[in-house]
């Protein structure tokens, strides 16, 4: 899912919707990249980004071994 042209009322659900699956990550939409982001602890802090809601999902839960920077 591409959210280039998505609305800034649907970005700010996406983000509240992935703070509820993930409240020990701050997350936010970066509008001049254009990327999700996250800032997890998962033994250290990692910053975290990603091209869709989805794939931040995956980016957190792996953060420890999430690539960067991307391969």
């Amino acid at each position: 899912m591409s959210t280039h042209a998505t609305a800034p009322a649907q970005i700010s659900d996406m983000k509240a919707e992935l703070a509820r699956y993930f409240p020990h990550a701050v997350v936010w939409y970066g509008h001049s990249t254009r990327n999700w982001w996250a800032m997890v602890w998962c033994g250290r802090w990692r910053l975290v980004e990603a091209s869709s809601p989805y794939e931040l999902a995956q980016a957190i839960n792996g953060a420890a071994i999430w690539p960067w920077p991307r391969a």
